[in-house]
């Protein structure tokens, strides 16, 4: 599935027939200086914001008769069960925030043997630029302000899916099951007190089990000095 729009401007929205008998939808708006977008649909409803350049776009499916969860649900589910996968390699706990106690700005704790790291995860089909290696995510404000509240390190992962939802694992080879998805991670600039609200992932920070070691190693200096 391609973006569609061009010019930034009015937000077009464009739909077409998706590989599972489910309409996607792409809408597309544009950013002002602040970083804000205009990008609602006829009913004001708005829709999570990825930025990049100009344009914010989010996919939208219709759910099948079987399904309860929207796309952005299962986006969302999809973005912790990965990284609950890479911990699970790693040899890594991780334990995820309830809905109602989300006051750090953070979807789940790492828990190593001597404490806890803080991680953000947002799940996006957004691809990193081709020229730049690099994805900007808008956060906003307000878990910004939560994020300085944290005494210890704190990441942002951002997992990248295909558009098409059918293509996020490969169920048709034979004794394996690919996922078609990569992660990215950055550290949150926790001193942040003004505009941009976003963060910037990037090519060569992919988070693997390796990133998990190297993150308690930092801490472990941070915390003792070793």
């Amino acid at each position: 599935m391609k973006s569609v729009g061009g010019e930034c401007g009015r937000p077009p929205l464009q739909r077409r027939q998706g590989l599972s008998n489910c309409m996607a939808a792409i809408r597309v708006g544009s950013l002002d200086e602040k970083g804000s977008d205009d990008s609602t649909d006829h009913s004001g409803a708005n829709f999570p914001r990825v930025v990049q350049g100009c344009h914010v776009t989010e996919v939208v499916e219709v759910l099948a008769p079987h399904q309860e969860l929207s796309r952005s649900l299962r986006q969302a589910r999809y973005g912790v069960a990965y990284l609950r996968a890479v911990c699970a390699q790693a040899g890594v706990k991780l334990v995820e925030t309830s809905p109602d106690e989300d006051v750090s700005g953070v979807d789940c704790l790492l828990s190593f043997p001597q404490f806890d790291t803080r991680v953000q995860v947002k799940c996006t089909a957004r691809r990193l630029g081709r020229t730049t290696g690099t994805l900007s995510y808008h956060i906003g404000e307000k878990t910004f302000r939560k994020w300085a509240r944290n005494q210890s390190r704190t990441y942002i992962v951002v997992v990248i899916v295909p558009e098409n939802s059918d293509a996020w694992a490969d169920f048709d080879v034979d004794d394996e099951t690919p996922a078609h998805c990569a992660a990215y991670w950055a550290e949150v600039d926790r001193d942040r007190t003004t505009e941009p609200w976003t963060v910037q992932v990037e090519r060569g920070r992919r988070l693997t089990p390796e990133t998990l070691a190297d993150w308690h190693a930092l801490e472990m200096e941070d915390t003792y000095g070793a």
